[in-house]
């Protein structure tokens, strides 16, 4: 009996085995078929969306679905389909309109850009030409006129003072000016440095405005020594000309720059004097007062900030506004 029970459960078991193997070969041989069903929609699918989007970019409409259940795509998919394609576009035409607005900001700010640093250089040159005329221009400069008196010679004792020009430079007797003088003419600076052996003095032939070109050049090439030499020589050939009192001006900063504030305050103080109403008799205030500050003479540098803010209001922006930080920084009353 027991026998007859394990024959029928192992029978069982067998039939068992071979129905799952029945199915599972069953599974394993529709796999291709649905694989190959589920590639053939895709590649269907594809190809109606490449229509359609010819359709659509084309100005056209939806071609009609396939007449046959399973040869087309559904008018729904078809609508959603082409709804996304009309969202897409007015996306990437929201995203054109901005990447047009940000070339525009661009070229805007660039242009902007371009025209402040070609101010701001147009200004550092008339700050450091002292609002000269264009190169070749000959004349007197703009609110002076060109005969200006000679500067005193170097040495010479100071007249006395006049309506016209004042016996002090804040609290600067012109004793103080003459003694100063008196050093430079028997070289009691010891700090000026002397110019190079074998310099030449000597300027190039043409008109005044090219020599006064060719000694500013030499300045902003930072040869100061040459340029030294060629302002003096052009102050001993066109001490009248309207150029005249910016040449004096750039001979004193020659003075400056090296650190020789002795001549730089006898420069400056000459063509404060010798021309007062040329466009620099303001920045020679300036640097007259910083020199004599460098100097230690505090006192004098503060009556000179003090005679170049009230004499001169009207002077450019910068060269007021350094003098009030320097009378500030050496405490002046």
């Amino acid at each position: 009996m027991t026998g007859l029970v394990r024959s029928l459960s192992l029978k069982a078991r067998l039939r068992s085995g071979r129905l799952l193997l029945l199915a599972a070969f069953l599974a394993m041989a529709a796999q291709p078929a649905q694989a190959q069903s589920v590639d053939d929609q895709l590649q269907r699918l594809q190809r109606e969306l490449s229509d359609l989007q010819r359709q659509v970019y084309s100005g056209g409409t939806a071609p009609p679905a396939a007449a046959d259940g399973g040869g087309g795509m559904a008018p729904t998919q078809a609508a959603r389909v082409q709804l996304e394609l009309e969202e897409l576009e007015v996306q990437l035409q929201e995203l054109t309109g901005r990447i047009e607005d940000m070339g525009f900001r661009v070229e805007s700010v660039s242009d902007r850009l371009d025209k402040l640093v070609a101010d701001v250089d147009l200004r550092l040159r008339n700050l450091e030409q002292g609002g000269l005329p264009p190169v070749g221009a000959e004349g007197a400069l703009d609110g002076g006129d060109g005969d200006r008196a000679e500067p005193p010679a170097a040495g010479a004792t100071a007249t006395a003072p006049s309506p016209a020009r004042p016996g002090t430079i804040g609290s600067i007797s012109e004793s103080d000016l003459s003694n100063f003088q008196q050093q430079q003419q028997s070289g009691a600076s010891p700090d000026a440095p002397a110019a190079p052996a074998g310099q030449t003095a000597a300027l190039p032939g043409g008109t005044a405005q090219e020599q006064y070109d060719y000694a500013f050049g030499l300045l902003r090439q930072a040869n100061y020594a040459g340029a030294e030499q060629a302002f003096a020589s052009f102050l001993d050939e066109h001490s009248a000309h309207a150029l005249a009192g910016n040449a004096k001006y750039w001979l004193g900063e020659t003075y400056y720059v090296r650190g020789n504030y002795q001549q730089a305050a006898v420069t400056f103080a000459e063509g404060f004097e010798a021309y007062p109403d040329n466009s620099k008799a303001p920045d020679n205030l300036l640097k007259l007062g910083m020199s004599l500050a460098s100097l230690g003479s505090t006192q004098d540098a503060c009556g000179t900030f003090s005679v170049l803010l009230d004499r001169y209001a009207d002077a450019p922006a910068t060269i007021l506004s350094r003098a009030q930080r320097e009378s500030q920084r050496l405490s002046c009353r």
